[in-house]
C-alpha cells in the first residue's frame, strides 16, 4: 500500500513536529504487510523514526525532512556509538533493529541540521542486525555526526546518493560494522570525517564480500577507511573507478588495531588529486572498541593487499605540506611485534612538490604503540617522498613513476 504522510497529518510546513504522523504512516504500512511511505511537497520535523520491515520511504523531488534539535524529541532505545569516547553520538534520526526489505530513496532531501547541535550529536541513520536494505538516489546533508551507521547487517546497496556531511564534526558518510555482501555506487561524497569506513566491532563475526566503484569522495580526513575499530576480520574488497579530491589525510586508510586480520583486497583505476596521504597503512594495538578490556592478546594483521593503475596529483597539497617538512606520500608502517605481509602496488603515476633531498630523521618518525594511529602523528621530514615502508614483508613495487615538481623544474626523481 502507498500512504502519504499528509494523509496521517503530517504539516510539513518547517515548523510542526511531524514525528508522529510519519511514524503513524510506517506502522500502519508495515502492519497492513508493507509498501511506501510518501513523504512529497513539504518541510517535515522529525525526532526519531523507528524504521519497519517491508516499508520504503521516498521522498519527492519537492520533499524534506529535517532534524529536529532539541533532545527530548530523540528516544534512548536506538542501540549506542561503539567507539570509546563518542557517547555523545549514541542517539539518532532513524533508527532500524533486525529488519528486513528497508528502502530510503527519491530525489527529496533528509536534512540533519548538524551545525545547530553541540553537546549530544545523533547519527542520521543507524540500523541493527538488519536484512535487505537500498538506499537509493536520496540526498543526505548536514548530519550531526556520522550519516550512515549499519551494524551487523546482511545484503546492503547504495546507488546514486548525495551526502553532503561538512556541518559537524565526524560526519562520516557511510560506516558498515560487521556487515555482508555490500555494494556502493555511483555515490558522490562531501565529509568532514571518512566517507566511506569498513570496520568491525564483533569477535564472532566477519566484514566481508564488499564492492564500491564508481564513487567520488572528497573529505577533510579520509576518503574510505578499512580497519581501526578492528576486533574482527575484515576481508575481501574491491574498489575500482573512484576518484579521490581534496582529502587532508587519506585517500585510502587501511589500518589493523584491535588484534584481527585485515585482508584480500584490491584497489583499481583510481585517481587522486590533492591528497595528503594517498595510501596509509598500519599495523599496531589500541583498543578502540567502547566495552572491551584494553589488552589486546593477538597480533594485529594486514594481508594480501593489491593496488594498482594509479594516478596522483599531490602537487597542491604537496606545496602546503612542504615548508612544514611532511611530504605528502604513501606510508606502510607496522610494529615489529606486529604483521603487514603480501602488499603490492603497480603502475602508478604519482606527481608531487619539491626537488630537495630527503633527510632521514629517524628521531623524529615515531612508532604507533599504544596509540590511535593517525597521518598526524608522523612529525618531521619522512625520509620519502613516494613510498615509506616500516617492517613490511614481502612488498612488490613496480613500474612506479614520481615525478617531482618545483617553481622552475619538473624532473623525473625516480622510477621503482
Amino acid at each position: 500500500m502507498n500512504i502519504q504522510v499528509k494523509d496521517m497529518g503530517a504539516v510539513g510546513d518547517g515548523t510542526a513536529d511531524d514525528t508522529t504522523a510519519i511514524q503513524s504512516a510506517i506502522d500502519l504500512c508495515a502492519k497492513s504487510g508493507g509498501g511506501v511511505v510518501v513523504v512529497d511537497e513539504g518541510n517535515y520535523k522529525i525526532g526519531t523514526i523507528f524504521l519497519k520491515s517491508n516499508v520504503t520511504i521516498e521522498l519527492g523531488q519537492n520533499g524534506k525532512i529535517s532534524a529536529q534539535t532539541d533532545r527530548k524529541y530523540y528516544a534512548e532505545a536506538t542501540y549506542k556509538q561503539l567507539y570509546k569516547d563518542e557517547q555523545h553520538m549514541d542517539l539518532c534520526l532513524f533508527y532500524a533493529e533486525q529488519c528486513k526489505n528497508i528502502c530510503i530513496k527519491g530525489q527529496g532531501i533528509i536534512d540533519g541540521r548538524g551545525e545547530e547541535f553541540s553537546e549530544f550529536r545523533p547519527m542520521m541513520f543507524r540500523y541493527l542486525e538488519c536484512e535487505n536494505i537500498t538506499l537509493e538516489q536520496i540526498h543526505l546533508e548536514a548530519p550531526a555526526s556520522w550519516t550512515n551507521a549499519f551494524i551487523g547487517c546482511t545484503n546492503i546497496k547504495v546507488d546514486k546518493v548525495d551526502i553532503h556531511s561538512r556541518a559537524n564534526k565526524n560526519g562520516d558518510g557511510l560506516d558498515f560494522d560487521g556487515c555482508n555482501k555490500v555494494f556502493v555506487s555511483n555515490c558522490n561524497f562531501d565529509c568532514s570525517d571518512d566517507c566511506i569506513c569498513l570496520q568491525n566491532s564483533y569477535t564472532d563475526k566477519k566484514c566481508r564480500n564488499i564492492v564500491i566503484e564508481n564513487c567520488v569522495m572528497s573529505s577533510q580526513w579520509a576518503g574510505i577507511r578499512i580497519g581501526l575499530l578492528s576486533c574482527g576480520v575484515i576481508e575481501n574488497l574491491t574498489l575500482t573507478n573512484c576518484i579521490f579530491e581534496n582529502i587532508n589525510c587519506s585517500a585510502i586508510k587501511i589500518q589493523s588495531a584491535e588484534g584481527a586480520e585485515v585482508r584480500q583486497m584490491v584497489f583499481h583505476n583510481l585517481i587522486m588529486n590533492n591528497v595528503q596521504r594517498p595510501i596509509f597503512m598500519t599495523a599496531n594495538r589500541h583498543r578502540e572498541r567502547v566495552d572491551l578490556e584494553e589488552e589486546i592478546r593477538t597480533a594485529s594483521c594486514i594481508r594480501d593487499i593489491l593496488f594498482s593503475h594509479i594516478i596522483i596529483n599531490n602537487i597542491e597539497k604537496n606545496k602546503e605540506m612542504y615548508e612544514l617538512e611532511e611530504p605528502c606520500c604513501i606510508v606502510l608502517d607496522s610494529l615489529e611485534d606486529d604483521v603487514i605481509e603480501r602488499v603490492r602496488i603497480s603502475d602508478v603515476i604519482m606527481h608531487v612538490w619539491g626537488d630537495k633531498e630527503c633527510k632521514w630523521e629517524s628521531d623524529k618518525i615515531p612508532t604507533q604503540r599504544n596509540q590511535r594511529a593517525e597521518g598526524r602523528n608522523y612529525k618531521g621530514t619522512l625520509p620519502a617522498k613516494g613510498i615509506f615502508a616500516r617492517n613490511i614483508l614481502d612488498f612488490d613495487y613496480q613500474n612506479i613513476k614520481i615525478l617531482s615538481h618545483s617553481s622552475n623544474t619538473k624532473k623525473d626523481i625516480v622510477m621503482i
